[in-house]
């Protein structure tokens, strides 16, 4: 029996179980087989299998498993495997549980090698925003942001600092790109604090622009 086989078989079986109530061993053989099926090539059939609608109660409970041999392929840059990969990530992100989702994420970002530190940062800062925007609760999103902060801080600080414009040039680690990409993670949630305490965001009160102007108030104040 294929890997493919075996995968759509156990969906097949999980349709019968009641109030999720699934085994050890069907979680074991859900990621085995699905890792096994991606590796084969079969990314586009196990996409079809995960977003039927019949097989959404396995996939909520399980899905999140699915995150580390994804997050690995992803990183090879398959290009045969990526935009099936990417479709299924999407989709886990969507139906599966938030908090489960946000330890699943951070888990990769805490074991990632040094040399593949960067690449796993960048990838994962999008599929955090979304789970952190999918936390209903203000409070418990705020609470689940700073723990995330801390994860990518903690990371980042360890990546080595240029001191000088060669180092700069040839920076192995692009530790500003990081550090801007990490900006523009934590954008979206002070806007969102931002006017929930009924202040401006910053894109109303003259923050930062994407075209570097100045607002035409600071440019008044000095005369131009």
């Amino acid at each position: 029996m294929s890997n493919l086989e075996k995968l759509s078989d156990l969906f097949q079986k999980c349709q019968a179980v009641q109030d999720d109530k699934y085994s050890p061993e069907d979680y074991n053989l859900f990621t085995i087989s699905v890792w096994a099926c991606i590796e084969e090539g079969h990314s586009a059939q196990v996409l079809s299998i995960l977003v039927d609608e019949h097989n959404q109660d396995l996939v909520r409970c399980m899905g999140w498993n699915l995150l580390p041999p994804l997050i690995q392929e992803l990183l090879r840059q398959e290009v045969k495997n990526r935009p099936h990969c990417q479709a299924i990530l999407k989709h886990l992100l969507q139906v599966c549980n938030p908090k489960e989702l946000l330890i699943g994420l951070l888990e990769q970002v805490e074991a990632a090698p040094m040399e593949l530190l960067v690449s796993v940062f960048l990838l994962l800062l999008k599929p955090l925003k979304d789970v952190l925007m999918r936390l209903g609760e203000r409070r418990r999103r705020a609470s689940s942001l700073g723990m995330v902060l801390a994860t990518l801080l903690e990371r980042v600080a360890k990546l080595p600092v240029p001191h000088t414009r060669e180092q700069e040039a040839d920076d192995f680690h692009p530790l500003c790109h990081c550090c801007t990409s990490l900006m523009a993670f934590v954008r979206p949630f002070v806007d969102q604090a931002a006017v929930a305490a009924g202040g401006p965001s910053q894109n109303d009160h003259g923050g930062p622009r994407g075209d570097g102007r100045r607002p035409s108030s600071e440019a008044e104040d000095r005369g131009d």
